[in-house]
């Protein structure tokens, strides 16, 4: 047989496929001309090949035993099984899952907002009753602070009108009501003081320090201390009804000893104090003597 004349066709006929066992071809075609060897080499090497005016790609053609191009059955894996009849059912379980344990969490969230409220309210109330618990314990006796000027009583109204006359007051030493035009120095006095100055000074803001003779040396310089502050006046009085007598406008605190906390306490609460008619006005620049004759 002449090698030379055997066709594509014929050779795939007559030779076992594929390419890989043509070796023998090969060896048959070694001496056919360079020219018809070179018509060959596309079908030997696995690539296209023309045949009647058309490509054909063998590699493309021939089967993969490593592959399978069988098509699996709808609601069978690839491996032979069974898919899951349940799959839709399962995912709607994670689902539901998933938002109940969110619920939850949300639930645990809300409930902790209203758990932490609760314990700041606790605290506001303890706060505030321990601060009203702490305030009385630590002013006690405060409650005999005489207070004069009522805001909700009219009748009780000390008056403020500035007069060039001697005034009568209710209380010794005065409370408040109508006073000289000129104020009295702040300071400390040796010598009683006119009583219709000092009541302007009180106008101001000033706590007005008086006692009576009777009080010992100790007393003294315990209240000389107290005096030494800013908007302070103190002076002797021997009428007043107390042998110490704390005064602010329209409050009225009576002690035994100049030692007593509750000075200390009256003069934090009303110097400069919430019922103080004129808070600030000058306690200096106005007079130390009775400008008002006879």
């Amino acid at each position: 047989m002449d090698f030379r004349y055997i066709s594509v066709v014929s050779i795939r006929s007559v030779i076992p496929w594929p390419p890989s066992q043509l070796r023998s071809a090969v060896i048959l075609l070694s001496r056919q001309p360079v020219q018809r060897r070179d018509r060959w080499r596309p079908f030997l090497a696995g690539g296209p090949v023309t045949m009647g005016g058309e490509s054909h790609d063998l590699r493309r053609s021939m089967p993969r035993p490593d592959r399978s191009t069988k098509k699996i059955p709808k609601g069978e894996t690839k491996k032979g099984g069974k898919a899951p009849q349940g799959a839709a059912s399962e995912r709607q379980a994670r689902v539901a899952a998933i938002q109940k344990k969110a619920k939850a969490s949300e639930r645990k969230g809300t409930s902790a907002i209203w758990v932490g409220l609760g314990v700041v309210l606790v605290l506001i109330f303890g706060l505030v009753g321990w601060a009203a618990y702490d305030q009385a314990t630590n002013r006690p006796g405060m409650g005999a602070v005489v207070t004069y000027d009522e805001l909700d009583d009219p009748s009780d109204d000390l008056g403020r009108n500035h007069v060039e006359t001697r005034v009568e007051y209710k209380q010794n030493p005065p409370v408040g009501g109508d006073h000289h035009p000129t104020w009295l120095n702040c300071g400390i006095y040796e010598e009683p003081v006119p009583n219709h100055h000092a009541v302007h000074s009180l106008e101001h803001g000033t706590i007005w320090l008086t006692y009576q003779s009777g009080v010992s040396a100790g007393d003294l310089d315990a209240l000389r201390d107290l005096a030494s502050q800013e908007f302070m006046l103190l002076s002797p009085n021997e009428d007043q009804e107390h042998p110490i007598m704390a005064t602010a406008w329209g409050r009225q605190l009576g002690v035994d000893s100049g030692t007593d906390t509750r000075l200390q306490q009256f003069i934090r609460d009303w110097r400069q104090g919430p019922q103080t008619p004129e808070p600030g006005a000058a306690c200096t620049g106005g007079t130390s003597v009775d400008l008002v004759g006879g």
